[in-house]
């Protein structure tokens, strides 16, 4: 069987995804943190920081949600936040993001 030389490397992504890994993905109207559970070949069985559910993702999906290019900038922690959200999330700047993202990708 022979590669395409214009395909990206098996080795491109070269970090590795391991249980315990944490990224942010937009499900439905809510922004979520989700934690990887286990890596299934191409997919990732990833459950909710803040809440119960588990989903599955795809492989390249979560490796771009953990790129630094996908990284927005959360405000610092207000005075007032719990132990158990350590960061206010910002969904006004993320659904900016993801419009600018959108736009970007459809005009190219």
């Amino acid at each position: 069987m022979s590669r395409d030389a214009t395909s990206p490397s098996p080795t491109a992504d070269s970090t590795p995804l391991r249980p315990g890994d944490k990224f942010c993905a937009i499900v439905g109207n809510e922004t979520a943190q989700w934690r990887i559970v286990a890596v299934l070949g191409v997919r990732v069985l990833a459950e909710r920081i803040d809440g119960i559910g588990r989903r599955s993702f795809t492989l390249r999906f979560v490796r771009h949600q953990m790129s630094p290019e996908a990284h927005v900038p959360v405000p610092p922690a207000t005075a007032g936040a719990t132990a158990k959200s350590d960061q206010a999330i910002d969904t006004e700047t993320t659904d900016a993001a993801e419009q600018a993202r959108d736009a970007d990708a459809s005009s190219s």
